[in-house]
């Protein structure tokens, strides 16, 4: 009897561990193809099979001595493909904008409170046109500190969509967050990461922001 069910025990096992292989080697190839070739195969499934996998496609990816930032850079490129039509449609007024406090500049003479920082434009950083640009549009702009702090805006402005700039960590899980939560998202990453001295493709920002 015993011997029967760890018979039984043994088959599932083995059933589930090729299943999860089909799978990662399924997703595999899945996010070369989309970060080749720009296109977004099964974006839903996709999605929901890196978030569901994302560990072991991670360990993979190391095992193998791959850069595992891929699959962070491919979740980005999939979610922003499947956001996009949704924030077009979207009033300005109803849409949040999230910037790092990274990308001011060293000298910057702005304070912060409650973990937002109060641009006041003095020109030492592209921070202040950004949110001069954003607030003509009549979108929410935010210097944010933290993730808790967005957090906290995403409740108080309860906005229905919104631009996110980040790392690809903060970005990525910013992504995450807004999905769960079933508001439309544009994350886009910086050039150049870090606490301070920080680099945005501003080209870019604005383009994302003009659509």
């Amino acid at each position: 009897m015993y011997e029967n069910a760890f018979l039984i025990l043994g088959k599932i096992s083995a059933i589930a561990i090729a299943g999860s292989v089909v799978v990662l080697i399924f997703l595999t190839i899945i996010i070369l193809y989309n970060l080749s070739t720009k296109k977004i195969v099964f974006p839903r499934l996709f999605s929901s099979l890196l978030v569901l996998f994302y560990g072991s496609l991670k360990a993979v990816f190391r095992f193998f001595k791959v850069d595992d930032k891929i699959i962070d850079k491919t979740y980005i490129l999939v979610q922003n493909e499947m956001n996009l039509e949704k924030i077009k449609k979207t009033n300005y007024k109803d849409i949040c904008i999230f910037m790092p406090q990274c990308l001011r500049s060293e000298k910057c003479p702005a304070k912060s409170h409650g973990g937002l920082v109060s641009c006041i434009n003095c020109g030492l950083c592209p921070v202040g046109a950004a949110k001069k640009k954003a607030e003509k549009l009549k979108c929410n702009f935010f210097i944010a500190t933290g993730g808790s702090v967005i957090k906290r805006l995403i409740k108080q402005y309860k906005p229905k969509a919104i631009i996110g700039v980040g790392c690809l960590y903060e970005v990525k899980e910013g992504l995450e967050l807004c999905a769960k939560c079933n508001i439309p998202t544009y994350g886009v990453t910086l050039l150049k990461d870090g606490c301070v001295n920080t680099i945005l493709d501003w080209d870019k920002f604005y383009s994302v922001l003009e659509k």
